[in-house]
């Protein structure tokens, strides 16, 4: 039986539970929204008021939705409004899917020092993201059938952020792919180094022969019995109070 709103009403003017949740299953199977069918509730209490029967509507089309996009293009004036995907980005193109970077070591050296890995590390990197149930949202396919943004653009992208300090403004702009989207990714990309990298990648040394290895490049440098290194930043405080 097909409620409607009214329906849904005990004699009291109370919303009963039960029935408005089997108007919402009719609703649901009429694919229809719940503005909709206040809608035909009004139009079939019109229809009453004035013919003395509720004439609703059989069925009425669903709203198409615009497509969702960060940036498109036109080739002219009156031309059709063509969508560009990340496939179709400037890191895409000389990043992803240039195989040219394989053999080039001008292009991988120039990768270095713009994403501050090494291109095989940075492929690496991408199967380690890929494999870690923390990123499965963006490896394989949304719940709505719909493709997931290439995950090497938003590793290069957190690359990017921390290595050179950009926006994901600034990405957003060389990928094609939302700058929210990026920012969601970067806070799951700092959890994943401060845990899964951090337990792959940084060692200390356990034995004599192992503390030589990690010697030789600072004893070159003139840095004999030095191991590793730190970063750290300094603050400047300027007329700061004694008891601080």
């Amino acid at each position: 039986m097909r409620l409607s709103f009214l329906d849904c009403l005990r004699e009291d003017g109370v919303l009963d539970p039960s029935r408005f949740f089997q108007f919402l299953r009719n609703c649901r199977d009429r694919d229809l929204s719940i503005i909709d069918s206040i809608d035909l509730m009004m139009v079939g209490r019109r229809s009453h008021d004035s013919d003395g029967l509720a004439q609703l509507p059989a069925s009425r089309e669903p709203r198409s939705r615009a497509p969702r996009f960060v940036y498109a293009r036109k080739d002219s004036e009156n031309g059709p409004l063509v969508i560009i995907t990340p496939e179709e980005s400037l890191w895409y193109k000389m990043y992803v899917s240039n195989f040219y970077l394989l053999e080039s070591s001008c292009m991988q050296e120039k990768f270095r020092v713009r994403f501050r890995l090494p291109y095989p590390n940075f492929r690496e990197l991408v199967e380690w993201v890929s494999a870690d149930p923390l990123f499965d949202r963006w490896c394989g396919w949304k719940s709505n059938n719909k493709k997931a943004s290439p995950v090497e653009l938003l590793v290069l992208g957190a690359l990017r952020y921390l290595g050179r300090g950009w926006t994901f403004d600034d990405i957003e702009e060389c990928t094609a792919i939302s700058k929210e989207v990026h920012r969601i990714f970067f806070h799951k990309f700092i959890l994943f180094g401060s845990t899964e990298l951090y337990c792959r990648m940084v060692t200390a040394p356990i034995s004599v022969d192992e503390a030589f290895s990690h010697m030789a490049e600072y004893k070159s440098a003139g840095l004999p019995g030095c191991i590793g290194s730190i970063d750290c930043t300094h603050i400047v405080t300027e007329r700061c109070e004694y008891n601080l």
